[in-house]
């Protein structure tokens, strides 16, 4: 309390709130005067008793401790981050970016985390923990000015883990991210935080993080110097795709429905071959195989036609030619456009930790078969064809995963085979013999 309060004097009568939140015993100001002597013959062992002494100090408004700055790792933030933001007042937006991460860089926990009595948190406290997301805010600020993300991460992402509920905190972090070239991290940190805002408070993400996502989406963000930038599910973000599980679409930040079943699956068969021409009779096929109905190319058009209405005029655009459909998309806006960049660079890399690298970040976009058909539901062939792709790239994953590997690091195998893949491996085997040394085997 005492160093949190700094050049505030301590009132006896705060220490005991502090101690006894409730049945405050009627001893308690005897005991606050001895934890204080005790405390003054631990910073001054050689004081004479009942002597006032030079570092724990009384005055008729309370106890101060007298102590330099840089003794103190909170005083010393309050000066790092004093620094900063004159900085940032002056329009020094380089030094402000140098100087925040230096003051964030003594956060290692919440205020006095495991000296609070009873799970009473004091204000004071409370203050300085704010004070710090303030601060960890000011500093993306600065960062994202300075172009210089890179210094402030490993501080950023500290402060944002305490602090996991703070939309404003973690949208500040989503944008940096962003803006360092890890923007499959940022989209990855907005998913964990919209389920654990749904699973902690059951409410949908609010206005900052939303933002920040779409922003995110909405175009790219330059990266700091050096920084490397992955590949990212998005164009302009006024439309995204995911066909390699359930078949979802937005529009910005908000889910776009696409409707039935059926529809969802003339859509997947769309987005596979986008750019090209489907004929009516291929999507009959998919949808009632060799027994259509006598209705089933109307039902096609109705579908089509519910599509267009439901993308719009967007960048995403259906339109009819050549007796069937033709879906054009910005590269860029599917998860298997992604999935299969993502696959040419792995396999494309230099070195088995750059290709494991590139495997899981495939890996991580597959959440259940092409066009989402449940596994009790016959696949078809046009669909079927992508799950091998993805039973392929699974076998070659597992080849960059063996240990004879010249860069082969322990943990390294697992980088290739996080725990949603292995869920999944036994729905993408491939047929061969080999596929038993694949993950999840």
């Amino acid at each position: 309390m005492l160093l949190a309060r700094g050049d505030d004097p301590t009132g006896t009568g705060e220490f005991v709130r502090l101690l006894w939140s409730e049945g405050t015993p009627r001893s308690a100001v005897n005991t606050v005067h001895r934890y204080v002597g005790a405390l003054r013959r631990l910073f001054e062992p050689d004081l004479p008793a009942r002597t006032p002494g030079r570092r724990l100090v009384r005055d008729d408004r309370g106890y101060r401790l007298m102590a330099p700055p840089e003794a103190v790792d909170l005083w010393l933030f309050a000066r790092r981050l004093s620094a900063a933001r004159q900085a940032a007042a002056d329009g020094d937006q380089q030094a402000a970016a140098r100087l925040y991460p230096s003051a964030l860089a003594l956060v290692r926990g919440q205020c006095a985390a495991n000296e609070t009595a009873h799970g009473n948190r004091h204000p004071a406290f409370t203050a300085v923990d704010l004070e710090v997301v303030a601060a960890a805010q000011e500093a993306a600020t600065s960062a994202l000015r300075a172009g210089n993300t890179e210094r402030l991460l490993p501080a950023l992402r500290r402060v944002a883990a305490l602090h996991p509920l703070h939309e404003p905190l973690q949208a500040a972090l989503m944008t940096v991210l962003a803006a360092d070239g890890r923007q499959t991290e940022a989209f990855h940190l907005y998913e964990q935080k919209r389920a654990l805002l749904s699973r902690e408070l059951g409410v949908r993400p609010g206005p900052e993080l939303s933002s920040a996502h779409l922003a995110v989406l909405r175009r790219p963000i330059a990266p700091a110097s050096g920084a490397r930038r992955p590949d990212r599910m998005t164009t302009d973000g006024l439309h995204r795709f995911t066909v390699l599980g359930r078949v979802r679409a937005w529009h910005g930040d908000l889910e776009i429905d696409l409707g039935t079943r059926q529809q969802r699956e003339v859509f997947a068969l769309l987005v596979l071959r986008a750019g090209r021409v489907v004929p009516v009779q291929e999507f009959v096929v998919l949808l009632w195989g060799d027994a259509p109905p006598p209705s089933a190319a109307n039902s096609v058009y109705r579908f089509a036609g519910s599509l267009r209405r439901i993308l719009g005029g967007g960048p995403a655009v259906l339109r009819p030619g050549d007796g069937g459909y033709r879906l054009d998309l910005p590269p860029g806006s599917t998860d298997l456009d992604v999935f299969r960049r993502l696959l040419g660079q792995a396999r494309a890399a230099t070195s088995g930790v750059e290709a494991r690298a590139k495997f899981a970040a495939a890996f991580e976009l597959v959440s259940g078969r092409y066009g989402g058909r449940p596994a009790d539901r016959a696949q078809p062939a046009v669909f079927a064809a992508i799950d091998e792709e993805i039973a392929a790239a699974l076998h070659e994953a597992a080849l960059t995963r063996r240990p004879s590997a010249p860069d082969h690091a322990p943990g390294a195998s697992e980088t290739a085979a996080p725990p949603a893949l292995r869920r999944r491996s036994s729905r993408h085997r491939p047929a061969e013999p080999a596929a038993r040394n694949g993950p999840g085997t």
